[in-house]
């Protein structure tokens, strides 16, 4: 049985899976760099002291930040036709008001975990309620900030991106994203994407590396996605219309679900109040200091909302 690698992100167990089922005569490991303490020099060492074992790599662009393991230095460890680099997927434009706030290692932690909502931030630094936030959530106000434009500036992002890469993605996602579900978040694809991409790197297998695929029953339905059980940031209804998708929007946030435990989710206005309660926790001051913080207020600051609405 031949061994094969996978070096992603948040993505990697869904990859691992599938493309363990979908190639012949080959199970996938995975070295999840989310996973990675902040000095992670010991544990990338050790991974590239015995990467050789493995018949082919399949990793995700990556910044010199992971040293040995970067997209400038792997080609180092592992020889040019074992290397084959595939795309992160992530996509923005069904998520643009999602944000995160604080570096890796020091996000801030709220109702859905460290995903929030940035049109809450703003009005949390804002000084405004949540009744008041509350009432910046319509297509006016996503029109004027810019939300609608987002999805295709990130097709055209993840098409720069894909440059140095061996198996595309982007052309995927352009067909199909009015078509189906394809993120629950800006990085946590569905399994129906998940199933398109791996179908491709195993034909890219095939065709390449001669590593056949195998027989298995390709498709959603048969696939192994644990990310459906992260919390999950909605399709706005305002975006849904916009983008003109065959699947209809909502204000449903749902929570992480932990272990067998069933999750309820929050509907916008107590989506908001869990923020502003976990907002209030970290206080004004470290939040509109944070990167995030002063982005938003650098960006949408100067507009008076409450006026337009």
């Amino acid at each position: 049985m031949r061994r094969g690698l996978v070096i992603s992100n948040c993505q990697i167990q869904p990859i691992k899976h599938m493309m363990s089922m979908y190639s012949d005569d080959i199970v996938f490991d995975g070295f999840g760099v989310h996973l990675l303490p902040h000095d992670n020099k010991d544990h990338i060492n050790n991974l590239v002291s015995n990467i050789d074992k493995y018949d082919v790599v399949l990793t995700v662009p990556l910044s010199d930040q992971y040293e040995e393991i970067s997209s400038e230095k792997i080609g180092n460890y592992v020889k040019s036709t074992k290397l084959v680099r595939i795309a992160n997927m992530y996509f923005s434009g069904l998520h643009p008001d999602l944000t995160y706030i604080g570096g890796l290692s020091k996000r801030v932690d709220g109702p859905l975990g460290d995903y929030h909502s940035k049109l809450a931030l703003l009005a949390y630094l804002r000084g405004y309620n949540v009744a008041e936030a509350f009432r910046l959530y319509t297509e006016k106000v996503y029109k004027i900030i810019g939300y609608f434009d987002v999805a295709e500036k990130s097709i055209e992002e993840l098409k720069l991106r894909e440059q140095n890469i061996d198996v595309q993605f982007s052309d995927i996602l352009q067909e199909n994203y009015r078509e189906h579900p394809t993120f629950f978040s800006v990085n946590h694809p569905t399994s129906f994407m998940f199933d398109l991409y791996c179908q491709r790197i195993s034909a890219w297998l095939e065709h390449n590396l001669d590593i056949k695929q195998s027989g298995f029953h390709k498709g959603a339905l048969f696939s192994m996605n644990y990310l459906a059980g992260s919390a999950i940031f909605p399709v706005y209804p305002e975006i849904s219309m916009h983008l003109n998708l065959k699947y209809p929007g909502s204000y449903n946030f749902k929570p992480g679900t932990v272990g067998d435990d069933p999750v309820s989710t929050y509907n916008l206005y107590q989506m908001i109040s869990r923020e502003f309660d976990a907002f209030d926790a970290v206080g004004r001051d470290d939040l509109g200091s944070s990167h995030q913080g002063r982005l938003v207020l650098h960006d949408y600051g100067t507009i008076d909302f409450l006026s337009l609405i």
